[in-house]
């Protein structure tokens, strides 16, 4: 049975604000769904901390609640006077060892408790910041096969909605981008 743990909190851009670096060009390189009018991810390079925070929080951190980072942003000058959202982090544990190793290697051993006006985004398929979902190119071979099956499965964000999709999806971008492999499957959610 899969369990999604507390892998920290962060502050990331408004995903309503347009963003210019997601060109058409890039588009067809990265993502399934070209047509998603701003990709989310766990990945920085492809879902971006506004300038403002860089010093002001530091790294996402499973020690860290959702809540405290939430209020800690709200009363900074930073995040009273820019347009960003604090996200909660949680990454799956497919089964008890790989729960066992989470905690372990990275003190990541508590359940996600979502809150009552938490928004839930998607899944993204993430190797230590990398999202090989939406920031390991497709190269021109694949990337019609694989949008044909996947792409209808990912949501406006450019997630996925279904956990068992985005583990499947985990497998074939083992398989796909090795040099990065093993992923792991995150959920990212708003802490409204």
């Amino acid at each position: 049975m899969a369990h999604v743990l507390f892998a920290g909190a962060d502050v990331r851009v408004d995903p309503e604000l347009p963003d210019a670096a997601w060109d058409r060009s890039r588009r067809e390189l990265y993502l399934l769904r070209p047509d998603v009018a701003r990709p989310l991810s766990v990945d920085t390079s492809v879902w971006p901390r506004p300038e403002s925070v860089a010093g002001e929080l530091g790294d996402s951190l499973p020690w860290v609640g959702a809540e405290a980072v939430r209020r800690r942003w709200a009363t900074s000058p930073a995040g009273r006077s820019d347009r960003s959202v604090v996200v909660a982090l949680g990454v799956v544990a497919a089964d008890t060892r790989a729960r066992q190793i989470l905690a372990q290697q990275r003190g990541i051993d508590t359940e996600v408790t979502v809150g009552p006006s938490w928004r839930f985004l998607g899944f993204d398929i993430v190797d230590g910041g990398i999202s090989g979902l939406s920031n390991c190119g497709f190269d021109e071979a694949e990337r019609g096969g694989l949008r044909a099956r996947w792409g209808r499965r990912l949501n406006d964000h450019g997630l996925f909605t279904e956990l068992s999709d985005a583990i499947s999806f985990k497998a074939v971008t083992d398989k796909r981008v090795p040099e990065h492999a093993p992923f792991e499957v995150w959920g990212i959610w708003i802490v409204a």
